[in-house]
């Protein structure tokens, strides 16, 4: 298991309180975990930044595989589905989350290169059983998962920032033929479009004015910005 795996659960049983209450008193009281900071966000959830993040200076990104894991007790996917579910969700987080030019993203850190990780956990699936001669049903929720994203420098594995929301789906008619994970594939897509438009508007900038990230160009930062200005229109 990876570092951010560890440290993903570890956040969901520690912080979320999927099944328990205390966690978000404890961060209210606390609201430093190692050396990085809460800010509010408007989609709920936690989330963790470090104060001198210098994240405006990155010039590349590198994208760690997908964690997925499902829920204690959930339906589970035979290896085809789950497959399909992961490639799903690495195109959902490039489409939705990174929005980096692909000329951008390498598969080795340096010193101008910063390392992100997204997990899909927990992800509860719903039963789908059809009543006898029925070709759909109706359901009360399509499940829920909890994301995690993870930004660190790619040289020291310095955690920049953290976040962690769960959400649940809605419910609806499910046909036969449905992949049991169809019905969560618009919750997936919200939460990070969601979860993009919170960081750009949240976190604050940070460049940095010394040391070895002064020398990068801080293109990431400029082609997210680009594209906000372009979405923002005249």
């Amino acid at each position: 298991m990876s570092r951010l795996a560890s440290l993903a659960i570890a956040l969901v049983l520690a912080l979320a309180g999927c099944r328990s209450a205390p966690a978000p008193e404890l961060l209210e009281t606390n609201a430093r975990v190692e050396d990085l900071e809460r800010l509010e966000i408007a989609i709920g959830g936690i989330l963790l930044v470090k104060p001198d993040h210098h994240m405006a200076s990155y010039d590349l990104l590198m994208v760690d595989p997908i964690i997925v894991t499902f829920e204690r007790g959930s339906k589970k996917l035979n290896s085809a589905e789950t497959e399909r579910l992961e490639t799903h969700l690495r195109e959902a987080t490039a489409r939705r989350l990174v929005n980096v030019d692909p000329s951008k993203i390498v598969t080795e850190p340096g010193p101008c290169v910063l390392r992100m990780q997204t997990a899909f956990l927990d992800v509860e699936l719903p039963p789908l059983t059809m009543s006898s001669g029925s070709r759909s049903s109706f359901i009360s929720s399509y499940g829920s998962v909890t994301l995690v994203h993870e930004l660190r420098d790619s040289s020291s594995g310095t955690v920049l920032l953290r976040y962690m929301g769960r959400r649940r789906a809605g419910g609806g008619s499910a046909v036969a033929w449905t992949s049991r994970w169809g019905g969560l594939t618009r919750t997936f897509d919200e939460m990070l479009s969601d979860l993009q438009q919170s960081l750009v508007e949240t976190v604050p900038l940070s460049t940095a004015t010394e040391g070895t990230l002064a020398q990068c160009q801080g293109l990431i930062y400029k082609q997210i910005e680009a594209g906000q200005d372009a979405t923002e229109g005249p």
